[in-house]
């Protein structure tokens, strides 16, 4: 049997990692992807001022292939459990746990082969690489969203702007957040207005450690439903400041990243400790119920906590400071202008979903099963965002492990008709 791996992030790795528990006679595993030497946009070998959204203590999804408090040491780097790592430095640790599971893999005898940018899969579920045809057994498609906009386009775009001038960014979310702290830290001189459907950025995160109590935890309805989970939510805000920090939509950052500085709003822990649970509740819902909850998702997102306030204090500095405004405006790419920066995925518009013909979900994204199989006769699996119709939330590293092992678990059983017998290789 041999696999083709289209993207070479963290759903890459999750892959080799899960393939490398098996022992199972697989011959090849094909890696596509525009560039090896890093592993996916997210963590390419941007500048420090782009950091992690997650705490350091909550990244130990590939603890067992190389430890990474070990690595940073390792590495003569001095952080904390509660720091947010440069991304770039994740980054590197990450290709390390590549190169690491890779070796492995071929210690047992399975051949690794690396390709440049897939173009797309054909009907009998081959991949097409530059013209050329890659005959696989089963194809696994995670390249998350499929676009960078952090890019040096983007970056030479802000350093040609005139002095003192202003740069509009449409987009509240964390790309919005990471590009605003880019431009004044490389180009204090501009002032920043950003526009955004809330007129907000995230909820900040408090001081608290993943694990623990969750919104799911003695939630048994007889039937799950979308005003069941919202009410129990809103349950959780007792407090007349959390009240204003979550639904008033005048409510000042600054106000925001001082409670959270001191306190640890109870809904925050719960809503993020439940992030295992999300699909299992999102998939007993009815039809319209999904709809309803997929209609609120970028205020799910917004709610998660995932604000770290290193940032937010960074970005309420600025804000106070004259140099930053933000308020609410929908995107109209008709209105703007060259001193404009879209922070966002309009649509998810991917030319190798087109050119593979993949089945569309009807509320968004590609249809897959609860294995992340692709509806139709052909061997292929998705991972990440662009299965978000059928799985709601992906955007966790945790997620992507744990859905790398539901597709080798459905390979490795829809080849043989068996589950084979788990080890670890060392």
């Amino acid at each position: 049997m041999n696999i083709g791996i289209i993207g070479s992030g963290a759903g890459c790795i999750s892959i080799l990692k899960h393939l490398l528990q098996y022992k199972y006679p697989l011959s090849s595993i094909l890696i596509f992807s525009k560039d090896h030497n890093q592993v996916g946009f997210a963590y390419k070998d941007v500048p420090e001022v782009f950091i992690m959204n997650t705490r350091l203590d909550s990244l130990t999804q590939f603890n067992d292939v190389i430890g990474i408090t070990d690595w940073l040491i390792a590495k003569k780097y001095d952080y904390c459990d509660d720091d947010y790592l440069p991304r770039r430095v994740y980054g590197n640790y990450l290709q390390d746990v590549k190169s690491n599971l890779i070796d492995q893999l071929k210690k047992i005898g399975i051949v690794v082969h690396t390709y440049g940018k897939a173009d797309y899969v054909d009907e009998e579920g081959n991949i097409i690489c530059n013209g050329t045809c890659f005959k696989i057994d089963a194809s696994v498609l995670s390249i998350g969203f499929g676009k960078d906009i952090l890019n040096e386009h983007l970056f030479d775009r802000i350093a040609s702007l005139p002095y003192g001038g202003t740069i509009d960014v449409y987009g509240s979310g964390l790309t919005s957040i990471d590009i605003l702290l880019y431009i004044s830290t490389y180009r204090p001189d501009l002032k920043m207005q950003c526009y955004s459907l809330s007129g907000r950025f995230p909820r900040v995160r408090g001081k608290f450690k993943a694990g623990g109590a969750s919104i799911f935890d003695d939630y048994n309805p007889i039937i799950p439903s979308f005003k069941s989970i919202i009410q129990r939510f809103k349950s959780l805000v007792t407090k007349d400041i959390e009240k204003d920090i979550l639904f008033n939509p005048l409510c000042a950052l600054k106000d925001e990243v001082e409670y959270c500085s001191a306190y640890t709003p109870v809904w925050q822990e719960k809503l993020y400790n439940g992030t295992m649970n999300y699909l299992d509740f999102y998939q007993k819902l009815s039809r319209d119920d999904q709809v309803l909850l997929h209609n609120i998702r970028h205020q799910f997102i917004e709610t998660r906590a995932m604000f770290p306030l290193v940032n937010a204090r960074k970005l309420a500095t600025l804000i106070d400071d004259g140099q930053l405004s933000i308020s609410s405006r929908r995107y109209n790419p008709t209105t703007v202008n060259k001193n404009s920066i879209l922070a966002f995925n309009p649509v998810m518009d991917l030319e190798i979903i087109q050119m593979s013909c993949l089945p569309m979900h009807f509320i968004s994204g590609v249809d897959v099963d609860r294995n992340c199989k692709v509806n139709d006769k052909r061997n292929i699996y998705v991972l990440g965002p662009m299965t978000n119709g059928s799985r709601f939330f992906t955007e966790a590293t945790s997620l992507t492990v744990r859905d790398a092992k539901l597709i080798v678990d459905a390979l490795i059983i829809s080849k043989e008709g068996q589950t084979h017998e788990l080890v670890r290789y060392c």
